[in-house]
């Protein structure tokens, strides 16, 4: 391999970094994976096989035949997340949409879009909205940080109504509102930290309709009013209990406890049966036929990951469909016993890490709060997701004795999966601990290392305890590791914020950077395989800093990029002198000596917006990570040949 390694490094040394790269060289879209941005859908009260799609980049999709087939339709504004969309039920082209950006106006069914008033516009970043079915043009719109907004000429203006300075709603996270269909005068909302509130004069006033104190901290998100009994409503909480009640919220009794299986993520009531209510959590899709007094699993052949719902609000259509990360978009026909894939070309999916096996043929990403499996036969991804809990996968690691051991950290804890992804179980549950990252010694089998707010911890028998690393209280945060393969004890850290600390003895004791790196915050840290004391580190600005003592003392070194352009890193895990860098999100290149030499492999290629890159140098594959187009793939093998035959 070193011999291999030193050609190679001839070759690029007198190739320069001018060239494009060889023909041939092109990015290959993966199949996938689809749907996974989709935050919200609508079906089209006025044509019940029509579905619009709101995604978590601003973007809308629609589709006219259930969901077979999908076109991109208007975008509200670039990055503005879409978290509800609701049609005027008197003029089904008007549609309102509760952004990031505020709540946006579309006249034309979607397909042009406008802030609704300039009180909303680009100030409030709304997360719901409710809209009056008595009386179209009043809309009341649940905010982050501000309460709840109300509008009684359909968006053109809007009031704050939450009742003065020491009002339950003043400073309130909104996570839902909901209208008596009976008695619009009367409006509930579920606000973080304050619980239930009502109103029974449009908003004016309000109380609070559960415990000021809740023993689990949770918060309420969401709210469902029975069609026929204005007396029974169930609420749900982000900790997963689910209560009911049947005296207008003067009581409430569980019905589901909190951590059965995670989040709730929404509650849809199904207007062809209004005792019917649909619950979809972290943990698949539930169904209640009393309203809510029990609850039943729904999934049928839907994977058991995290799940939403939208359901048809008028009677015509069987059509009932989930949604979220892991699942794309699904529909069925038969109350849930059989779904199928509804999301074909449906935008892509926002991947924030990739990670594969050491051998690089299992390959993994996540997208939000969901882990896929890229299958190599279909081409496509497939959830491997069932049993996490948390929220977004912040890390992915592999154990390496066997592919089939899994990793992962959300903000629910680590999680460990023995199946390659098929279930996940919590594990160090009694680790003082909530990390962000963790990872698998390559080489020291029991060992492993993990890092969050509380700084840098590390078991010894393999998770099943774990203890502070030295300094005690060092508060690091760290983001990768990068592991000497002469040298097991010896490993680099790339932090945020605090440059780069090494240790020597398989992670129990770490120093910090002498000089040079302190403060910066590393995306990577690489080594020259033949220069065994040399390392550099790498920021996202574009700045290479080398250090010739193992990490001690740094100075900056120049590769063949400007400082302040932007970069992604990615090095073989187990060879961390193989890099390749992206630069600006469009220029490839290739260095086989950790970053003395550079040679470069694709000019201007990358037609999509970057998060992240994985290396395989034994499968000489580079897999690519976008912001809504999934993962694509760069095969390296054959420049590495054609440099050979040259």
């Amino acid at each position: 391999m070193k011999t291999f390694l030193l050609l190679l490094a001839s070759l690029v040394l007198l190739a320069g970094c001018s060239g494009s790269g060889p023909q041939g060289v092109q990015w290959e879209y993966s199949g996938g994976p689809y749907g996974q941005n989709v935050s919200t859908l609508l079906v089209d009260e006025g044509s019940p096989e029509s579905l619009y799609a709101g995604l978590l980049n601003g973007e809308l999709y629609r589709s006219t035949d259930e969901g077979r087939t999908w076109q991109r339709w208007g975008s509200v504004g670039r990055r503005a997340v879409i978290h509800q969309l609701v049609q005027n039920p008197e003029n089904g082209d008007i549609l309102y949409a509760a952004t990031d950006a505020g709540v946006m106006l579309s006249s034309t069914r979607g397909k042009d879009w406008r802030p609704a008033g300039p009180d909303t516009a680009g100030k409030l970043a709304c997360r719901t909205i409710a809209l009056d079915p008595w009386k179209p043009s009043v809309l009341y719109a649940g905010t982050r940080g501000k309460g709840l907004y109300k509008t009684t000429d359909g968006g053109a203006t809007w009031a704050e109504i939450n009742a003065g300075g020491d009002s339950l709603l003043a400073q309130g996270e909104v996570h839902d509102v909901r209208i008596d269909p009976s008695r619009p005068d009367v409006v509930y909302a579920a606000v973080s930290g304050t619980g239930i509130l009502k109103s029974a004069d449009a908003g004016i006033t309000w109380k609070r309709l559960t415990p000021d104190f809740s023993p689990t901290s949770s918060v309420s998100t969401h709210v469902a009013l029975h069609a026929k009994s204005s007396d029974t409503m169930v609420y749900s909480t982000d900790a997963g209990g689910i209560f009911r009640s049947t005296n207008e919220g003067e009581s409430w009794s569980p019905s589901r406890h909190g951590g059965e299986s995670g989040r709730v993520l929404a509650l849809v009531a199904d207007p062809s049966n209004p005792d019917v209510l649909y619950a979809g959590t972290e943990g698949g899709l539930f169904r209640s036929p009393d309203f809510g007094a029990t609850w039943t699993r729904a999934s049928g052949s839907l994977p058991v990951v995290a799940t939403s719902i939208a359901v048809p609000q008028g009677k015509s259509t069987a059509a009932r469909y989930a949604f979220g990360p892991g699942v794309g978009v699904q529909v069925t026909r038969d109350g849930g016993a059989t779904w199928t894939r509804a999301d074909g070309n449906l935008g892509g999916a926002m991947i924030s890490l990739i990670a594969a096996d050491q051998s690089g043929k299992a390959v993994y990403a996540a997208s939000g709060s969901a882990i896929l499996r890229y299958n190599e036969r279909s081409a496509s991804w497939e959830p491997a997701t069932s049993g996490l809990t948390g929220g977004e996968i912040t890390s992915l690691s592999f154990d390496p004795e066997s592919p089939s051991l899994l990793y992962a950290t959300t903000r629910g804890g680590i999680f460990k999966s023995t199946n390659g992804g098929e279930e996940w179980q919590p594990m160090a549950r009694n680790a003082r601990m909530v990390p962000s990252f963790i990872d698998a010694h390559p080489w020291i089998r029991t060992r492993m290392l993990a890092s969050g707010e509380q700084g840098i911890f590390v078991s010894t028998d393999k998770g099943k305890s774990w203890s502070e690393a030295k300094p005690q209280g060092n508060r690091i945060a760290v983001h990768a590791l990068t592991y000497t393969p002469t040298n097991a004890g010896i490993i680099h850290a790339a932090t945020a914020g605090s440059g780069v600390v090494t240790t020597t003895d398989g992670g129990i004791h770490w120093e910090p950077a002498r000089f040079g790196l302190k403060s910066d915050s590393v995306i990577a840290v690489t080594l020259d395989e033949q220069e065994q004391q040399t390392c550099f580190a790498w920021t996202a600005r574009g700045d290479c800093f080398r250090s010739t003592n193992r990490g001690l003392e740094w100075n900056r070194y120049s590769p063949p990029w400007n400082t302040g352009e932007r970069l992604l890193i990615a090095y073989d895990r187990l060879q961390p002198s193989s890099v390749v860098a992206l630069v600006n999100g469009q220029d490839v290149y290739y260095s086989p000596s950790g970053g003395t030499s550079w040679f470069r492999v694709l000019e201007k290629g990358v037609r999509y917006d970057a998060t992240c890159l994985f290396w395989s140098g034994k499968s000489a594959m580079l897999y690519l990570g976008t912001s809504d187009k999934g993962v694509s793939r760069l095969s390296l093998g054959p420049l590495i040949r054609e440099l050979l035959d040259e």
